[in-house]
């Protein structure tokens, strides 16, 4: 039997000694033992009303049948009966068991017993003034709590305590940057994603700082060095230049954007290495103009060796993860060391993606789109998004993946992919 609190234990007292009353006296209570467990274990607000819908009868009318199957009782009876009438006042008493009376004591039932229940226990009427006070701000703390832990969490903390939004949004090779990252705000994004504008990718940090002039305080910023800029003093006037960009005094977020220069992607060689660049993270991050510090495209033979290495361990990898290239071994390396990893580029190969049966099917069950499941079979598995888009359509439909979870088998049919 559920836990109803005062009321609860008043009606289940009550009930028992209605009941043994009753039947010294040769009557029935008129409640079966269902009806008494259902009634003192009913919950408040729809819980009452679903039982009154089940107590009507055929023609409408709120009535239940005696133990012995003779007779018939009202809801305004059974509750009296049950001991509730205290509770609910004159209603019980007035109620003359017509259905629209029954059905109109019970939706006043539910209010009146929480009243009663929560605002006029016997031992408040006992208690002085500030006790009282104090009582109903305890009860009405406890409710918005209540509701705060119903809420699924969009955050997950890192190892040092900070907390990151579990999906950003991504700002690399926007068409209309502006427009993109503002629909983006406006749909509840609360993590941005960009990088130096040393090279061609991104180009978006000064966007992003106007678009922040005054609500810089919401918004996680993360920003990314260019291997270009490797080394001890071109690091750090990577950092400063994002810092001008972003017109921000402190960054959330730092990332070594990859080890080393490869292909075209540098213009100039790197005056450093990324141990040399990562020493002037960490001394940033002590200053604590850095909030957390952190690598992109590592592989795991690179992140091991950071982690063995550094004084302060990376609190976050950014890597290339999509359905069809699942680096489990690197988040299991993260993992183990207390490193989230968040992914880019994470809706790669969507047309591709559009002809897996098991993530159709999953969508289509669930009336979720396919670029959503993709989503939330990242978050299932630890792994934090940035998807970017310019369509104002994706870039919200992204975004809502945290009012449901995909079930093992689900998930486990997404790990099955075969790229």
């Amino acid at each position: 039997m559920g836990d109803w609190g005062w009321c609860g234990s008043t009606v289940k007292r009550e009930n028992s000694h209605s009941r043994a009353v009753l039947e010294e006296e040769g009557g029935s209570t008129g409640l079966n033992e269902a009806d008494s467990e259902v009634m003192a274990d009913a919950r408040f607000g729809n819980g009452w009303i679903k039982q009154m819908a089940e107590w009507r009868g055929e023609e409408g009318i709120p009535k239940t049948r005696s133990e012995n199957g003779t007779g018939v009782r009202t809801i305004s009876q059974k509750l009296a009966l049950l001991g509730v009438g205290h509770l609910v006042g004159d209603w019980s008493r007035k109620a003359d068991g017509s259905p629209e009376e029954d059905l109109d004591l019970l939706k006043h039932t539910q209010g009146k017993c929480l009243s009663n229940l929560f605002l006029k226990p016997p031992i408040l009427s006992q208690m002085p003034g500030g006790a009282r006070v104090l009582y109903i701000a305890i009860f009405v703390i406890g409710v918005f709590a209540w509701y705060y832990l119903q809420k699924p969490s969009q955050t997950r903390a890192l190892s040092n305590g900070v907390q990151i939004p579990l999906i950003g949004f991504g700002t690399a090779a926007l068409r209309n940057p502006k427009e993109s990252i503002s629909r983006a705000l406006e749909s509840g994004y609360r993590l941005l994603d960009t990088a130096s504008d040393t090279g061609p990718w991104y180009r978006t940090e000064s966007v992003i700082g106007e678009l922040l002039a005054n609500r810089r305080q919401k918004v996680f910023l993360t920003s990314k060095v260019h291997p270009q800029d490797l080394g001890a003093v071109a690091t750090l006037h990577s950092f400063e230049k994002s810092l001008k960009n972003l017109r921000t005094d402190y960054l959330d977020m730092l990332l070594l954007h990859y080890p080393r220069c490869w292909g075209d992607m540098c213009s100039r060689p790197s005056e450093g290495t990324w141990k040399d660049a990562w020493k002037v993270l960490e001394r940033e991050y002590k200053k604590g103009r850095i909030r957390a510090i952190g690598v992109s495209n590592f592989n795991v033979w690179e992140m091991d060796e950071l982690i063995s290495w550094a004084s302060v361990k990376p609190h976050l990898v950014q890597t290339h993860v999509h359905l069809f290239h699942q680096p489990w071994d690197l988040v299991d390396l993260c993992r183990k060391h207390g490193v989230l990893v968040q992914a880019y580029s994470s809706l790669q190969d969507y047309n591709r993606v559009m002809n897996v049966s098991a993530v159709v099917d999953i969508a289509s069950k669930r009336g979720k789109t396919v670029p959503q499941i993709v989503l939330r079979f990242l978050l299932d598995n630890d792994v934090l998004v940035v998807p970017r888009s310019d369509n104002v359509t994706h870039i919200t439909e992204n975004f809502n993946v945290l009012d449901f979870r995909l079930s093992e088998d689900e998930v486990a049919s997404l790990r099955n992919v075969v790229p």
